[in-house]
């Protein structure tokens, strides 16, 4: 250790940095400024980084130099200049021991950046320089920046007492495709700061507690003189409430160590975070932010309770695949995907974990698990054959099968008898989207891993906009959004884009990926809402499997660097768990035209809706419901009747336990058309009734028609044998007034027999619309006079002439131009109302009286500004 301390000494230089945490010692300083017999050119004794690491490849051909062209605190930094690949460097080892918690401060500036990020992170080595325990912390991400942004890195405490030195990273990373062909990146002023020891340790692994567990944490800290120790303790939920708070005495131990220990006061499963600031009487203070997770126990059997449907994307185990073991368990995933071809570093390193990868998949398959291969990256000594730079996987299978078959064969013999389904390349490699050889790639790898296993299952990553591949030996394809784009497709469009690729390709299986939204662009609250939106519109949209992928990016992940499970971790345990064997049937008409999705699970169903805003009804949700939240906690609703009362936000609640044969019965009553033409005279519709009991079902139903539309018949009697139908026909007369559009019409039933149960559904229908159509706007004009402009369009294959009329609140009616219209062709129509200011907010109608005929439109317009 002798000689590591005496070179660490003239390496760095001997200027100490004020540090910003009371107590702390600095360890190590770089600001890269150049000593007499120093290098113009690179950081003295820092190294480069080449290959593959972490997932990434880093190639030579980036530039990387001592530059004064900007510098935060002397007159050089460490440049990157970007030209589409990543480029990282290590500083010299510090000294470091076990018993001291280290803080890297660093400050970065971008120029240029569009894809690209940069970050530094801190990992700690052994006496033989080999990382310890595979992990390595990482500050947030930079993308571009108008001035110096100041990173931080922990405190964080070494893995273990092997633990001999640490050194500092400086990376460039482009975390989704093509990385940028220009920009640069500087890296200035990085210190390391040593902190006494300061650890808090959870009564359960990686602050992942069982609702039915202890939830204690023990506040630990080493390497500090006799002081007065205070332990300050918060916790606050996942949208920042608090939920409890604490000061305890920090009391030296038997075995000299300082400790306390804090039972968490919280009974609700969810995503929490934990505060804990330690300080004394010598202003030493320590302190550390702790993402905490509480969950209730998980399925025992998971296939028949969670379902095929959703899986997470996992990078190479960096804490011991006991974690990832534990983490899926926890996740209510039934498939974990993992990364597979690495080099031979990497499979040494992987098969060196405390429990064989062999071991943990058969484990894992003996509880129905689901574990598919995803050829990620080439190794070098097959990547190295392309002759271009590589755009992805694609690049490399198009080698002759020579270059690469034996390397794949291999993987296949070492992963197949474990994992049947296997994806070419990583979450967002869209080569395969640009190749013309598809079908021959995966024909080709199909036939070279069949050589080892039979009937292994194939696919490619693919991207929204581009039609699906017609290859046939394609077992499935993997859909992703392309966030070289921007922001992932929204909720709406994506149960679009699902259901229309399931309709035009339903072979092969369609995969859903999905990204969350970035932390630096959106708050928790947004991203989580987000997530939780899209696991169900991939859901509905008929998607075979949903992965959430960039798992540990720490601008994306659900879980964080360290392991533990991040705040979106719980928001995607419970879509799986509400989800995964969820049958989709359709959507309910709920009162203020609540969005809602409502599924079958077993004998029950349940109905996910959301809203705009905050809001509370009174739905049909029988006597058995439950209400879950986005996060997991979960509340018996209170109904009377049939009724309970919901409250309803932007985020996605699950109702479960509805009562089935009524939802189904909603589900199936229908108008025979839902819609009457706007012309005079009586017009015939009718209302279908099908019966989903097993049992004959006995009714009484009445149509709660606007008096004014004159309906032949508005009740009935229903007795109707198991899954038989019948049509109760009637007549309306719309009086002349009456504004198109869509009313809500309630429909009530009396169900007879063993007990009398009474409820009530509201169901659309809609008068005109297939006419005529028209778009209004209004503005209020400098005389004071309203101009309302109406764009109106003929939507029948005939010609029709209509007289204009608008008629507005203490105000005589305005008589507009009478026009012609062709078929599918528009006119403006335009009026002038004077005082115009009295009329904003009211509702005014607007009439299109058919000429030669006896059809009358009518519209509601309101006054707007």
């Amino acid at each position: 250790m002798t000689w590591l301390v005496c070179l660490y000494a003239l390496l760095c230089p001997v200027a100490a940095k004020v540090p910003d945490y009371p107590g702390a010692v600095q360890a190590a300083y770089f600001d890269f400024r150049v000593r007499p017999d120093g290098d113009f050119l690179t950081p003295d004794d820092w190294s480069r980084v080449q290959g593959t690491v972490n997932g990434a490849n880093y190639p030579l051909y980036v530039e990387a130099r001592l530059s004064s062209d900007a510098a935060a605190v002397e007159t050089r930094s460490l440049e990157f200049k970007l030209n589409g690949g990543s480029c990282g460097y290590f500083s010299p080892e510090v000294p470091a021991r076990s018993d001291f918690n280290y803080v890297l401060q660093a400050q970065i500036k971008t120029n240029g950046l569009k894809r690209d990020v940069a970050f530094v992170l801190l990992e700690f080595l052994d006496e033989s320089g080999k990382k310890v325990g595979q992990a390595f912390h990482r500050s947030r991400y930079v993308g571009e920046t108008s001035d110096w942004q100041r990173v931080v890195i922990g405190p964080v405490a070494p893995p273990s007492d092997q633990v001999r030195s640490l050194r500092i990273g400086c990376f460039t990373q482009h975390p989704a495709g093509q990385g940028d062909i220009d920009g640069s990146v500087f890296f200035d002023d990085l210190w390391v700061g040593r902190l006494p020891k300061f650890e808090v340790v959870p009564a359960q692994p990686w602050f992942l507690f069982r609702e039915d567990g202890s939830k204690e944490v023990r506040i630990r800290v080493t390497g500090i003189e006799d002081q007065v120790l205070t332990a300050v303790l918060r916790l606050r939920d996942a949208l920042g409430n608090p939920i409890a708070s604490d000061d305890l005495p920090v009391v030296r131990s038997e075995e000299g160590t300082w400790e306390s220990r804090w039972p968490l006061r919280v009974e609700d499963v969810g995503f929490y975070e934990l505060s804990v600031v330690v300080v004394s009487d010598q202003r030493t203070t320590l302190q550390g932010d702790y993402p905490v997770t509480i969950m209730r126990p998980p399925p025992t059997s998971s296939r028949s309770e969670l379902g095929d449907a959703f899986g997470l994307s996992l990078p190479t185990p960096s804490h011991g695949l006991a974690q990832y073991e534990r983490l899926l368990e926890f996740s209510r995933c039934r498939s974990l995907r993992l990364p597979v071809w690495r080099d031979v570093q990497e499979v040494a390193e992987l098969r060196g974990l405390t429990r064989g990868f062999v071991d943990f998949a058969d484990r894992l398959r003996s509880r129905d698990h689901l574990l598919v291969a995803q050829l990620a990256h080439a190794p070098p000594e097959v990547a190295d054959k392309v002759p271009v730079p590589i755009r992805g996987l694609a690049d490399v299978l198009s080698l002759p099968r020579q270059d690469w078959g034996a390397s794949l064969r291999t993987e296949a013999a070492v992963y197949g008898a474990n994992m049947r389904d296997w994806l070419l390349g990583g979450d967002h490699d869209f080569s395969f989207v640009e190749s013309p050889r598809v079908e021959q790639i995966v024909a080709d790898v199909k036939q070279e891993m069949n050589e080892v296993f039979p009937a292994m299952r194939v696919g490619v990553v693919w991207d929204w906009f581009t039609p699906l591949p017609t290859a046939k030996a394609l077992d499935f394809v993997a859909l992703t959004d392309d966030l070289r784009m921007g922001t992932p497709l929204s909720a709406e469009d994506l149960e679009i884009y699902v259901r229309s690729a399931k309709e035009t390709a339903p072979d092969p299986e369609l995969w859903v990926q999905l990204a969350p939204l970035s932390v630096r662009d959106f708050p928790r609250a947004a991203r989580a809402i987000d997530l939780a939106r899209r696991a169900v519109a991939a859901k509905v949209g008929g998607a075979d499997r949903i992965f959430v992928v960039d798992a540990t990016s720490p601008e994306r992940g659900v879980i964080t660097s360290e392991g533990y499970p991040d705040d979106l971790f719980t928001v995607w345990a419970t879509m799986a768990e509400e989800l995964g064997t969820a049958e989709y049937l359709g959507r309910l008409t709920l009162p203020g035209d609540l969005p809602n999705r409502v599924f079958r699970k077993g004998d029950a169903a349940m109905l996910v809706l959301w809203s705009g805003g905050a809001e509370v009804h009174d739905l049909l949700v029988g006597t058995d419901a439950v209400r879950t939240d986005i996060w997991g906690r979960r509340e018996p609703l209170a109904s009377k009747g049939l009724l309970g009362r919901v409250a309803v936000g932007p985020a996605p609640t699950m109702i479960d336990g509805l009562p089935l044969a009524i939802v189904r019965l909603q589900l199936d009553t229908k108008w025979v058309r839902g819609r009457v033409p706007g012309s005079l005279g009586r017009h015939a519709d009718g209302l279908v009734i099908s019966n989903p009991f097993e049992e004959p079902l006995a009714a009484d139903v009445r149509i709660d028609f606007p008096r004014e539309w004159n309906a032949s018949s508005n009740s009935f009697s229903v007795r109707l044998g198991a899954g038989e139908s019948m049509t109760s026909e009637f007549t309306l007369e719309i009086p002349s007034g009456t504004a198109q559009g869509r009313y809500v019409v309630p429909v009530s039933f009396q169900l007879r027999g063993g007990q009398t149960r009474h409820f009530t559904m509201p169901l659309p229908f809609h008068i005109g619309g297939e006419e005529i159509e028209i778009d209004p706007a209004t503005r209020l004009l400098a005389n004071g006079s309203l101009e309302v402009e109406v764009a109106v369009t003929n939507l029948m294959p005939t010609p029709v002439r209509l007289a204009s009329v608008l008629r507005a609140f203490r105000h005589p009616r305005l008589m507009g131009p009478v026009i012609d219209l062709e078929p599918q062709s528009t006119r403006i129509v335009r009026f002038f109302v004077p005082e115009g200011e009295k009329l904003l907010g009211d509702r005014m109608l607007l009439q299109f009286l058919e000429q030669q005929g006896a059809r009358q439109f009518n519209f509601h317009v309101f006054a707007r500004e």
